[in-house]
């Protein structure tokens, strides 16, 4: 039922409330009909009983629209309609003025009437009241009944030819009744419009009806004038715009149907047609293939195929509770309509209510369900919804991941290898045209393209999905364009997906990877900035594979909303698809600890890890977290290697977040550094690199690190507690084992990556080493074995039953390139000015410069006896399986071995942070199994 009200000063509506039918909402609307009706709008109060079909006015003025359930399906329609049974004129300024002013008669006047100025319609007054025979409403609708009343008397009704006395002076109220009006279906028109994002409290304004010139609207809402007279605009066939919708935001539908009237024997009442405002019943997927739902032979009032009501529905259909505030006080107008919500990208159709002839109305609407992998778990579902107030964030492609040759150097019969790694700024190896960061990467041809499979682990996909669908439907001069909301100065570059069903395989897999990488398969679709916009009207005419599947990498930082708009060929905006993204500095994504970089030193220069202020972007300052709310989110601290510019540490770093990140890691990460030697002539692989003075200071600068990252621990630990995880790669393992050498738990798991130390400092039974003619020759061979005996012979080893990790795991390569020459290494103890002597006693000593004697002790000089004299006569922990003592035999991990498949050249020494996702993301699968982080497989 439908209730209007009109204030008798303004014209203006104050209420109206769409109550739904039973099967559509709660509420039991068929309570209000033939209730009683209490005016409060004046003095005049009555509760009585009013028929269906009527209209009615008290006598100072207020007018009340009531409609019986079996008019319901019409109802409501625009206020002073032709489906309206009456309407009576107030004074001069109001809307039924001009829509109500029937053909042969005269203004009716309703307030306190005299004798002989009376004239409703087709009831006629002179001195009594009488009902004519055959008299039908503007509609031509047969009056068939009209109750007044008279002076708060009990109501009179009367029937055709009957007529009753009334008094010389008196004020009254009237209703009519007609007949049930039957509306022949002629078309349907539909409008749909999105929930501003922003607000989904706000509700967008209805459209009106089809209508011809400019239709006069009170209110934003109303037509001032009836169908079929002057003042009303002329309907002109339907021209039902597209509508665009996204997965999971509300979009408004409305619909109308344009009928004719016909009365009780199917008779055209008049040649005039009129808009009915109209409600939803269900909504149906399209098949992607043929592009409709499933259908039967009956046919629908336009002579196509009705739908199969049996095929499955998608989306979330419901009616509109519509009501948009107008300018007096609480007033508010509601009409019909639904709020969809659609759950699938695609061609959706949405049918309207049967009409009494069991017809119905169809409305597409083309879905597109554009989404990112926000919490990077490999999945699209809910969980990645982005807004304005958590967008998903990612990293920049500001780095210079390319392939290139590695380890020429002949004196040490090495043949040239090839690895891919992030090269840096000004790298010689890099062509003048290819020193420019991989987002903007342009190939020697010219062409914008993805310099290496390593680079992939820079994009991260975008979901478009419906969009192929979408385009191929577009109409003559409609666009699709992909921009940014507010041009904040974000910017992104966009790739056609390798695979048809956007996975992640171009990270997984090297043959999708090299498709992925092929920009004649995979096209560049654009650049997305401030000044640019991917115009996919454009593209897809130019491009041979279109697509629904994208891939992006992050161009410049900056937060922003990235958007799929689609207008019409003014410029209209007829739909629209959206993601937040926060694009940053990696550098602003983890934390970076510092004891200081300085290389060439024995020393540690900061008692206490801080944090790392370098390479950081322009106006902002160093990055670490914020506090952890949940009380669950893990933090994995990464302790990098030998041999490490601070750009080189940071990189090992990144490399290791970024595919933490791809394995589906949800926690934290950070970076220990710690003074090392680098940058050696010849690199890695030069003899200078291997100078004792060279490779031993590092491992006493290791040593000294261990008691600031024991700080540092502890500090985790209490922001995380019993959360904290570490893992440390070759040199950076002494730092690591020496901040755990505790009876304290301070970290979960503590992972050795091809660790550098000697098995026998955490088992004393590990197996000896064979040593080599240099060891023969050295005159100090062979020193005390005072990492299996800390310090005195018989003692326990050095690592004895430490607590400081719940469990030790070894990731080792038993044929690793870099840990045979530590052998070498330690076979050439003591170092140069260092040495020791067993009688009388155990003594250990360095001469230094002005050729001062200065002897060394354990406990106080441990640590550089254990660099430069001490010989570690075991294997390396990162060569040996079965290490034994903490480290328990479950807990290994053999990176020789598939899936890893780490050979015996020196690139594999750091194999898990070079090369690609594509053949070192198991490693990664594998650290955070072993950490508990990820179940097994």
């Amino acid at each position: 039922m439908g209730v209007y009200y009109f204030d008798s000063e303004s014209g203006s509506p104050l209420l109206a409330q769409m109550l739904r039918k039973e099967s559509d909402v709660s509420e039991d609307w068929t309570a209000f009909e033939g209730a009683p009706w209490q005016w409060s709008g004046g003095p005049v109060v009555y509760n009585d009983t009013l028929p269906p079909y009527i209209v009615t006015e008290d006598s100072w003025g207020t007018l009340a629209f009531a409609y019986s359930s079996e008019f319901e399906s019409y109802a409501p329609t625009n206020l002073c309609s032709y489906f309206t049974n009456f309407c009576a004129t107030v004074d001069s300024s109001h809307d039924c003025d001009t829509a109500y002013s029937f053909p042969g008669t005269s203004i009716p006047y309703l307030g306190q009437l005299t004798p002989l100025q009376v004239l409703i319609d087709s009831i006629t007054f002179s001195n009594y009241f009488s009902m004519p025979m055959g008299t039908v409403n503007p509609a031509g609708l047969a009056y068939l009944s009209a109750t007044y009343r008279i002076d708060g008397a009990s109501p009179i009704t009367l029937g055709p030819g009957q007529s009753n006395m009334v008094p010389a002076s008196f004020g009254f109220e009237a209703a009519l009744q007609t007949e049930t009006p039957t509306f022949r279906t002629i078309e349907y028109h539909f409008d749909g419009r999105q929930f501003p994002l922003a607000n989904a409290a706000e509700f967008v304004q209805r459209s009106s009806p089809p209508v011809s010139g400019n239709p006069i609207i009170a209110d934003g809402w109303m037509f001032s004038g009836g169908p079929g007279l002057s003042s009303y605009p002329v309907a002109t066939p339907p021209t039902n715009t597209m509508i665009v919708a996204q997965v999971g935001r509300p979009v408004n539908l409305q619909s109308w149907r344009q009928v004719m009237a016909v009365n009780s024997e199917g008779q055209t009442i008049t040649n005039q047609t009129y808009w009915i405002d109209e409600d939803f019943n269900a909504a149906y997927l399209c098949n992607s293939n043929t592009g409709d739902v499933v259908r039967i032979l009956a046919t629908n009032y336009n002579g196509t195929f009705r739908i199969d009501t049996n095929d499955a529905q998608t989306g979330i259909l419901s009616p509109s509770l519509d009501f948009t505030n107008l300018a007096y006080g609480n007033a508010y107008f509601g009409q019909r309509g639904a709020t969809f919500t659609p759950t699938q990208p695609g061609k959706v159709i949405v049918t309207t209510m049967l009409d009494s002839n069991g017809f119905y109305g169809e409305v597409t609407i083309y879905v597109i369900d554009m989404q990112v992998d926000a919490n990077h778990d490999g999945i699209m579902d809910n969980r990645d919804l982005t807004g304005p107030n958590n967008p998903m964030p990612f990293w920049v492609n500001n780095d210079y991941d390319r392939g290139h040759s590695v380890d020429c150097i002949q004196t040490l019969d090495l043949d040239c290898d090839w690895e891919e790694d992030d090269l840096g700024t000004n790298n010689p190896q890099l062509p003048q045209w290819s020193q420019t960061p991989d987002w903007h990467y342009w190939d020697a041809l010219g062409n914008p393209a993805i310099p290496s499979l390593r680079d992939l682990e820079d994009y991260t996909r975008l979901w478009m999905r419906g969009l192929t669908s979408l385009m191929s439907a577009l109409p003559t001069n409609y666009g699709a364009v992909l921009q940014w909301r507010n041009n904040t100065g974000v910017a992104i570059r966009l790739f056609r997906a390798a695979e048809d069903d956007g996975g992640t395989d171009y990270l997984t897999d090297t043959n999708t990877a090299s498709l992925q990488t092929n920009y004649n398969y995979n096209p560049y679709y654009g650049f997305v900035s401030p000044g640019y916009t991917v115009n996919f009207s454009q593209s897809y005419g130019s491009n041979a594979i279109a697509s629904d599947y994208f891939i992006f990498c992050g161009a410049v930082s900056g937060q922003d909303e990235l958007v799929l708009q689609v207008t019409n060929d003014v410029g209209g905006v007829v739909g629209e698809a959206s993601i937040f993204l926060n694009l940053k500095d990696i550098k602003l994504m983890y934390e970076r600890w510092t004891v200081g970089d300085r290389p060439n030193t024995t020393t540690v220069p900061y008692e206490q890890a801080e944090l790392a202020t370098n390479g950081l972007p322009t106006g902002t300052g160093s990055f670490t977290y914020s506090a952890d709310q949940t009380g669950t989110t893990p933090y994995i601290l990464f302790v990098h290697g030998w041999n490490m510019t601070e750009y080189e540490k940071d990189r090992f770093a990144e490399t290791a977040y970024k595919r933490l990140y791809w394995q589906g890691y949800q926690g934290r990460f950070g970076l220990f550094r710690w003074p090392t030697p680098a940058n050696f002539p010849g690199g890695e692989v030069s003899w200078l690199a291997f100078d004792p003075n060279n490779f031993d200071i590092s491992d006493e600068a290791s040593w000294l690190a261990g008691a600031p990252l024991r700080s540092l621990l502890v500090n985790l630990d209490a922001q995380y507690p019993n959360r904290v995880y570490m893992f440390a790669h070759s040199h950076g393992n002494m730092a690591a084992g020496e901040a755990l050498r505790t009876n304290v738990t301070l970290v979960q798991t503590y992972v050795a990556m091809q660790a550098a130390v000697a098995a026998y400092a955490y088992n004393p039974f590990a197996p000896l080493r064979p040593t080599s003619l240099i060891a023969s020759d050295n005159p100090g061979y062979p020193t005390p074995n005072r990492y299996a005996d800390y310090w005195t012979n018989g003692a326990p080893c050095y690592f004895n039953a430490v607590a400081g990790a719940a469990n030790y795991v070894n990731f080792f390569n038993p044929q690793d390139w870099a840990l045979n020459w530590w052998k070498t290494d330690q076979d050439t103890k003591p170092d140069f000015d260092y040495g020791w002597y067993g009688s009388p006693s155990e003594t250990y000593y360095h001469l230094n410069t002005l050729g001062i004697t200065n002897y060394l002790s354990f406990p106080t000089n441990t640590y550089t006896i254990f660099s430069y004299i001490s010989e570690g006569l075991s294997w390396p922990v990162g060569q040996q399986a079965n290490v034994g003592g903490v480290f328990a035999q479950k807990f290994q991990v053999d990176l020789s071995s598939s899936p890893y498949n780490f050979g015996d050249t020196h690139k594999y020494h750091s194999g898990e942070f070079r090369s690609n996702n594509m053949l070192r993301g198991p490693v990664w699968q594998q650290l955070l199994q072993v950490m508990g982080l990820q179940p097994s497989q």
